[in-house]
């Protein structure tokens, strides 16, 4: 539709005194004419009170809820990986220290042994 005719068709609609149901994905075109909108999603029809201006707002703020929920979401998992990261490397450092006990004993053994030999 052009935009002359879209305009006559809003004039006349928005003169119109009874109700009516408008299906339009053309947003100009209905601001002006919505005091509800309906919305259709994932099989459920939500009711919003007020025009198609405040519907794309509240979509707008919903959205943007949902991205920073994400991303509190990913930096949840993130400090998750990380404190795993630190557990890792604390276990490899008990298992370093374990083994650089073991190392000690050995040396200290081949000393004594060392020793004893050179006594005889």
């Amino acid at each position: 539709m052009d935009i002359k005719s879209k305009n006559v068709l809003k004039q006349a609609l928005q003169n119109f005194e009874g109700t009516l149901i408008i299906v339009s994905h053309d947003r100009d075109f209905l601001q002006g004419l919505t005091d509800k909108v309906y919305e259709f999603k994932d099989k459920q029809i939500k009711e919003f009170l007020g025009d198609i201006d405040f519907y794309l707002e509240y979509r707008n703020a919903t959205d943007f809820r949902e991205v920073e929920k994400s991303n509190n979401e990913t930096k949840t998992t993130s400090t998750s990986e990380k404190k795993s990261e630190e557990k890792i490397s604390y276990e490899q450092q008990k298992q370093q220290k374990t083994l650089q006990n073991k190392l000690n004993k050995v040396e200290k053994s081949i000393d004594e042994i060392e020793k004893e030999i050179e006594k005889k």
